[in-house]
């Protein structure tokens, strides 16, 4: 999320950003922020001058009282409540402004590095850098599924009466191979100096927050009833996580972790989701790269 500084100092940097995002949708989000970001400053410095006269009022009270002078004290003891009532009312908007606020934040788009090549969609990729050239072969190729069936290597009957559709039973030799392939990603990144991690596989709320946004986290995520946890989509959730509400110095950096997680997903069938296969359903495990 965005430091609320730079919206209100540099908007215009924050609307050219979202259009090289091509999110232009999202342009009418800065404007809501800084009016938000306004009213709820005007809150603050209203509530802050309330509480000095209410304390400085509230002290003449007892000496009014003191001096026989019952009616001004009655009066002083009612703009005391007066102020109290205001106030009350105040902070209620103030965590109205502050959630309005932060529900805005958390959509606009971080600011793209000044490197990055802008463009609308994968056909703008810049190619930096190719190794050898693709090869199609002259025969078929045989989808995924099929090869492991061949080779007894996948259940699909078992898990669909174990747990329903996108779940797979992976057996002999192509489990053997399943867990091979992560251990070779895992020791790969590590011989490229990247710290290993195995992180937490549940998160709060909070954190699922900051990696994404809500309505992805409805469509993706599974939720623990009763409790503020979730269940990671990939471990990245995780590994980000990890810097909330930290602040590292620039000689801590850059950070390189990469991390083993199982992937709870709901997402099957969706729109450019593998929907047969093995790959991104119900539950997958992945080997991630994050770098700070």
């Amino acid at each position: 999320m965005l430091d609320i500084n730079l919206v209100r100092l540099n908007p215009d940097l924050v609307r050219e950003n979202i259009k090289k995002k091509f999110q232009d949708a999202k342009l009418p989000l800065v404007d809501e922020v800084l009016d938000f970001d306004r009213k709820n400053r005007e809150a603050i410095q209203r509530a802050d001058y309330l509480r000095s006269q209410r304390n400085k009022i509230s002290k003449q009270i007892g000496m009014l009282m003191g001096q026989g002078k019952r009616d001004e004290a009655e009066a002083a003891k009612q703009q005391v409540k007066d102020m109290q009532d205001e106030l009350a009312d105040i902070e209620q908007k103030e965590v109205e402004y502050a959630e309005e606020i932060k529900k805005r934040m958390l959509v606009i788009p971080n600011i793209i590095d000044a490197s990055v090549p802008i463009g609308k969609d994968d056909s703008e990729n810049v190619e930096n850098e190719r190794f050898g050239e693709p090869v199609v072969p002259e025969w078929e190729v045989p989808y995924h599924v099929d090869i492991m069936e061949r080779l007894n290597g996948i259940d699909l009957d078992s898990a669909r009466r174990t747990s329903g559709n996108g779940f797979y039973y992976l057996k002999g030799d192509i489990a053997r191979l399943h867990s091979a392939i992560l251990s070779y990603a895992r020791d790969f990144m590590i011989d490229h100096g990247f710290t290993y991690y195995v992180p937490p596989f549940m998160i709060h709320g909070n954190v699922v927050t900051g990696v994404m946004s809500f309505a992805e986290m409805e469509n993706m995520m599974y939720k623990i009833e009763g409790e503020d946890l979730y269940l990671i989509g990939t471990s990245e959730h995780s590994m980000i996580g990890k810097f909330i509400d930290q602040m590292l110095n620039e000689d801590e950096l850059p950070q390189t972790l990469t991390s083993y997680s199982p992937c709870f997903r709901k997402e099957v069938g969706a729109h450019g989701i593998e929907e047969r296969g093995v790959y991104r359903i119900h539950q997958f495990e992945k080997q991630e790269m994050v770098v700070v």
